[in-house]
Protein backbone atom coordinates (compact mmCIF):
# COMPACT_ATOMS: atom_id res chain seq x y z
CA UNK A 1 0.00 0.00 0.00
CA UNK A 2 1.32 3.20 -0.58
CA UNK A 3 0.72 6.44 1.09
CA UNK A 4 -0.32 9.93 -1.03
CA UNK A 5 0.13 13.42 0.11
CA UNK A 6 -1.73 16.53 -1.07
CA UNK A 7 -2.63 19.93 -0.81
CA UNK A 8 -6.26 20.60 -1.16
CA UNK A 9 -8.28 23.91 -0.25
CA UNK A 10 -9.90 24.82 2.67
CA UNK A 11 -12.81 24.90 0.88
CA UNK A 12 -12.87 21.45 -0.16
CA UNK A 13 -11.64 20.44 3.09
CA UNK A 14 -14.48 21.07 4.49
CA UNK A 15 -16.38 19.71 2.29
CA UNK A 16 -14.86 16.53 2.47
CA UNK A 17 -14.67 16.55 6.10
CA UNK A 18 -19.15 17.00 6.16
CA UNK A 19 -19.46 14.20 3.73
CA UNK A 20 -17.11 12.18 5.20
CA UNK A 21 -18.56 12.01 8.80
CA UNK A 22 -22.04 11.78 6.90
CA UNK A 23 -20.75 8.73 5.88
CA UNK A 24 -19.06 8.04 8.24
CA UNK A 25 -15.89 7.31 6.94
CA UNK A 26 -12.13 8.29 7.94
CA UNK A 27 -10.38 10.79 5.82
CA UNK A 28 -8.09 8.13 3.94
CA UNK A 29 -11.14 5.71 3.35
CA UNK A 30 -13.37 8.83 1.85
CA UNK A 31 -10.42 10.30 -0.26
CA UNK A 32 -9.94 5.96 -1.37
CA UNK A 33 -13.20 5.40 -2.73
CA UNK A 34 -13.70 9.27 -4.35
CA UNK A 35 -10.56 8.22 -6.14
CA UNK A 36 -11.68 5.30 -6.97
CA UNK A 37 -15.33 6.05 -8.13
CA UNK A 38 -13.20 9.13 -10.49
CA UNK A 39 -10.79 6.34 -11.92
CA UNK A 40 -13.84 4.43 -12.98
CA UNK A 41 -15.60 7.08 -14.45
CA UNK A 42 -12.86 7.97 -16.78
CA UNK A 43 -12.62 4.12 -17.62
CA UNK A 44 -16.00 4.07 -18.65
CA UNK A 45 -15.31 7.17 -20.69
CA UNK A 46 -12.75 5.50 -22.77
CA UNK A 47 -14.34 1.90 -23.27
CA UNK A 48 -17.86 4.42 -24.27
CA UNK A 49 -15.24 5.96 -26.96
CA UNK A 50 -13.50 2.71 -27.72
CA UNK A 51 -17.06 0.98 -28.65
CA UNK A 52 -18.33 3.88 -30.00
CA UNK A 53 -15.63 4.04 -32.38
CA UNK A 54 -15.73 -0.08 -33.17
CA UNK A 55 -19.40 0.72 -33.74
CA UNK A 56 -19.03 3.18 -36.60
CA UNK A 57 -16.11 0.50 -38.11
CA UNK A 58 -18.87 -2.28 -37.76
CA UNK A 59 -21.42 -0.06 -39.49
CA UNK A 60 -19.41 0.53 -42.41
CA UNK A 61 -18.41 -2.88 -42.83
CA UNK A 62 -21.74 -3.94 -42.50
CA UNK A 63 -22.64 -1.32 -45.38
CA UNK A 64 -20.06 -2.38 -47.67
CA UNK A 65 -21.10 -5.78 -47.25
CA UNK A 66 -24.69 -4.98 -48.18
CA UNK A 67 -23.87 -2.80 -51.49
CA UNK A 68 -21.38 -5.98 -51.92
CA UNK A 69 -24.35 -8.22 -52.20
CA UNK A 70 -26.48 -5.63 -53.60
CA UNK A 71 -24.30 -5.46 -56.84
CA UNK A 72 -23.85 -8.90 -57.20
CA UNK A 73 -27.27 -9.46 -56.93
CA UNK A 74 -28.13 -7.10 -59.31
CA UNK A 75 -25.59 -8.52 -61.67
CA UNK A 76 -27.53 -12.07 -61.63
CA UNK A 77 -30.78 -9.97 -62.32
CA UNK A 78 -29.59 -8.05 -65.79
CA UNK A 79 -27.12 -11.21 -67.03
CA UNK A 80 -30.22 -13.89 -66.13
CA UNK A 81 -28.21 -17.79 -66.45
CA UNK A 82 -29.93 -19.44 -69.72
CA UNK A 83 -30.48 -22.82 -67.71
CA UNK A 84 -32.47 -20.78 -65.12
CA UNK A 85 -36.43 -21.36 -65.53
Amino acid sequence: MKTISLKISDELFEKIERYRVAENLNRSSYVTEAVVAYTKSIERERLKEQLKKEAIKDKELSRNIIDELDHLSNEGLSHPHKDWN
